[in-house]
């Protein structure tokens, strides 16, 4: 799979054999900056501008950790 973020606030996950789009997330306020898969690729994280970064379950489908400890925007994560 492939995870893609933005401007719209939406995370979605694809198909690189297909090309298309098998799950949208819907879970932050504002522009995401930053998904970076972990090493098993069971789960990404998420940062926004919103000053929240998130860590998804793609077995699932949704976010299991929200972190609000920062006041200002999420640009980077590894």
């Amino acid at each position: 799979m492939i995870v893609s973020a933005g401007r719209d606030s939406e995370i979605k996950l694809w198909d690189p054999k297909s090309g298309k789009e098998v799950y949208t997330i819907q879970s932050h306020y504002n522009v995401i900056n930053k998904v970076p898969w972990n090493k098993n690729s069971n789960w990404f994280l998420s940062g926004s501008k919103d000053t929240s970064i998130k860590i998804y379950d793609v077995r699932v489908m949704k976010d299991f950790i929200t972190s609000q400890a920062h006041e200002d925007e999420i640009n980077e994560l590894e």
